[in-house]
């Protein structure tokens, strides 16, 4: 077996979630995407539920490894990029679900875009 160490990167744009596999040449090797939905709660707002984020990211990463001939995977490095201004703390509950300060209901949608 080779020693072949791939960069799995993830990109959170305004509509989709995207994984990327890179060898270690900087090749893409695979890509999965999926989109998640857009609310519009006035006019010229546009807000992310956060466990469409989450599960869209989940979706995405084994999609795009299992495109990739290997028989174990450590990636070497997971960058993560998000376009859009919106923050958001979570923590991962072990459960596959997600948390914030407020609890399991406290989950609301982040404002990720606002024109007046």
């Amino acid at each position: 077996m080779t020693d072949t160490r791939y960069i799995l990167a993830i990109d959170q744009g305004t509509t989709s979630s995207r994984a990327i596999v890179f060898d270690a040449n900087g090749r893409s090797v695979a890509v999965a995407q999926q989109e998640f939905p857009q609310h519009f709660p006035n006019s010229g707002w546009v807000e992310h539920d956060p466990e469409d984020l989450w599960d869209t990211v989940v979706a995405v990463c084994p999609e795009t490894l299992s495109h990739v001939d290997f028989a174990m995977v450590a990636p070497s490095a997971s960058p993560i990029s998000r376009e859009t201004p919106g923050g958001l703390g979570i923590q991962k509950t072990g459960q596959g679900g997600l948390k914030t300060p407020f609890g399991r209901g406290g989950i609301r949608r982040t404002g990720i875009w606002f024109c007046p």
